[in-house]
């Protein structure tokens, strides 16, 4: 059964956390799990969180059971169980732990049963006693791939009470592809569709409650992928047929277009279709301008919990793709928001903001503006720019009025679809065609990408940036773009490192062997069979460069693999490994 762990809602009152159970069936569990690394009496003990350990003849003093009772509750969450420091802690990282240098419990640091729904640890947080438990949800599997429109129907009908009470199940959508409108057929009972319809990554929340507690709930993942659209009597064209050039152009356009790589099978299809037309059907996608759309989110740092999620905001992407609004309007949009309020609380810190990042004003050098800007926000009448203004909604309209803020999101433009600036007087011209017409971003990206610069044989590769190794990470490995919560931690993992090189390795070598990896189609056609390479076949190693390099590997390389990987218990996956780690998968 595929299920995480993470965090969820909120629930609707707050548990009560037994005392008894907890001197009878938690206290063992930290003697034996945890007081060896949080002992307050060890004055070598640099942990934060400090437990008392048993008296010499293992007997546990009043005091000392009062004393971890009160330190153990501090990390619980009362009112979300599920979101409580002391299970976080101990859930692995994919599944939405936190980080915790004691370890976690995957069957290496700790045995996976300190997290069972089931024991004592899960069930006292969700606030079991000696006489009443916690429902524990189970799942039969689910379809981890679904195509859109296409019911998917879940069933938590095996879910049970210890105690033997009736079980109630209650089902949400914690999150969806941007402008998704499906709905479940049912949020309460023990079983619930949904028909998807929007392409990419759907998280579920399915939560078990008897008639005084609830239990930990699961989450439920799953990808909508695009209907696949055959004449009838064709077969799917194969990828590997694709000439290196054309491969290596549309794989580009993927990235810099959807900040990811394509499937197979969208290579396929795209790549027989002229240049300029994969250019406008990638263009005039939706996932385009929701890349776009979260890019640009990114840079003013709206993540997170500061993520957009208003029906506004979440229409500006498919009204961009229509041409009924423009990058002006999804700036405004921005920047009135309640998130960007939450992330830039105050007229000092938002001001800041609106004029370095809008403007590009450094405003230590301008202390006359950033004082009247802030006069202003605060709804005083006064002038910036020349303008006269009298609430915060005129700071940002002035400062979107003025010709730096164009000038500042062309040249990001220009490196974000380019790679670097144009030169001036490209420039100069490209802000003066967006100033007069903001709705000419498309047509301009359009003629960037068909230009002799982007399509040229002799353009260095790019490197990919932490978005872009991510979600090509997932679309290589594993045919799907990451959910969000994935996204989002592999993000911020990355970006915590001065040098995320490194555990870039490591990401990429977890999801290789998680099991979900997609297989390759010369490996199936061999199954069993063995060559004087050994297990690898040169085909195989070819598959391979094509679908993570986006080229053929040069006689050198191929012979180079196929020599090292003629060693006994060499794979297809060591192979991928060598691949996914090398610095050739940092550059598209």
């Amino acid at each position: 059964m595929s299920s995480d762990t993470m965090s969820g809602g909120a629930m609707r009152t707050h548990v009560v956390h037994d005392p008894q159970l907890f001197r009878e069936e938690v206290l063992p569990l930290l003697e034996r799990e945890c007081i060896g690394c949080h002992d307050a009496g060890d004055p070598d003990n640099r942990s934060k969180h400090r437990l008392f350990p048993p008296e010499v003849d293992g007997t546990w003093d009043d005091e000392v059971v009062q004393a971890n009772y009160e330190n153990l509750t501090e990390l619980i969450h009362a009112a979300a169980p599920e979101r409580s420091l002391l299970l976080l802690k101990l859930v692995p990282l994919a599944h939405g732990g936190i980080d915790h240098d004691g370890g976690k419990a995957d069957g290496g640091d700790f045995d996976t049963s300190l997290i069972d729904p089931k024991g004592p640890l899960v069930q006292w947080t969700f606030g079991a006693s000696k006489t009443q438990k916690p429902p524990v949800a189970v799942l039969t599997p689910w379809r981890q791939n679904v195509t859109r429109g296409t019911e998917i129907t879940f069933d938590a009908s095996l879910s049970f009470d210890p105690d033997g009470d009736d079980v109630a199940i209650e089902w949400e959508i914690v999150e969806a592809p941007l402008g998704a409108e499906a709905r479940l057929s049912t949020k309460h009972g023990a079983k619930t569709s949904i028909a998807p319809d929007r392409d990419g990554p759907w998280l579920l929340r399915c939560r078990p409650k008897d008639a005084k507690l609830s239990g930990w709930p699961v989450l439920v993942r799953f990808a909508a992928v695009r209907p696949t659209e055959r004449v009838e009597g064709e077969s799917a064209p194969r990828a590997t047929r694709i000439a290196s050039a054309d491969r290596r152009r549309t794989r580009a356009l993927y990235f810099d277009l959807l900040g990811r790589s394509p499937t197979d099978e969208e290579l396929a299809r795209i790549a027989a279709k002229p240049y300029t037309k994969r250019v406008d059907q990638l263009l005039g996608s939706l996932e385009a301008w929701e890349h776009w759309f979260n890019e640009e989110a990114f840079f003013f740092l709206l993540i997170d919990r500061f993520r957009p999620v208003s029906d506004r905001l979440a229409a500006v992407p498919q009204k961009m793709r229509d041409g009924h609004a423009t990058f002006f309007d999804a700036h405004r949009d921005f920047a009135l928001s309640a998130e960007f309020n939450a992330r830039n609380p105050g007229n000092d810190t938002y001001v800041t903001v609106v004029l370095e990042q809008f403007l590009g004003i450094e405003v230590q050098s301008e202390p006359r503006l950033l004082k009247e800007a802030k006069r202003m926000y605060d709804g005083e009448k006064t002038r910036i720019f020349k303008t006269l203004g009298t609430n915060q909604s005129d700071v940002v309209k002035i400062s979107l009025a003025q010709s730096g803020y164009i000038d500042q999101f062309a040249r990001r433009m220009e490196v974000r679809y380019l790679g670097a600036p144009l030169p001036d007087d490209e420039h100069e011209r490209a802000v003066g065609r967006l100033s007069l017409d903001p709705s000419e971003l498309k047509p301009l990206v359009r003629e960037w990408l068909t230009s002799e610069r982007y399509t040229s044989t002799d353009r260095a590769p790019r490197t990919k940036d932490d978005h872009q190794f991510i979600r090509g990470l997932f679309v290589d490995l594993l045919g799907r773009p990451p959910a969000l919560q994935e996204f989002r931690n592999m993000r911020n993992a990355l970006q915590a490192l001065t040098d995320p090189a490194p555990l870039r390795g490591v990401l990429a070598k977890v999801m290789l062997d998680s099991g979900a990896v997609l297989p390759l189609r010369s490996a199936e056609d061999t199954e069993g069979q063995t060559t004087d390479t050994g297990t690898v076949t040169g085909t195989q190693v070819t598959e391979l460069f094509q679908r993570f390099l986006g080229r053929d590997p040069t006689p050198d390389e191929l012979s180079a693999f196929l020599t090292v990987l003629a060693d006994p218990g060499s794979t297809w996956r060591t192979a991928a490994l060598a691949l996914l780690t090398s610095p050739h998968y940092q550059y598209y």
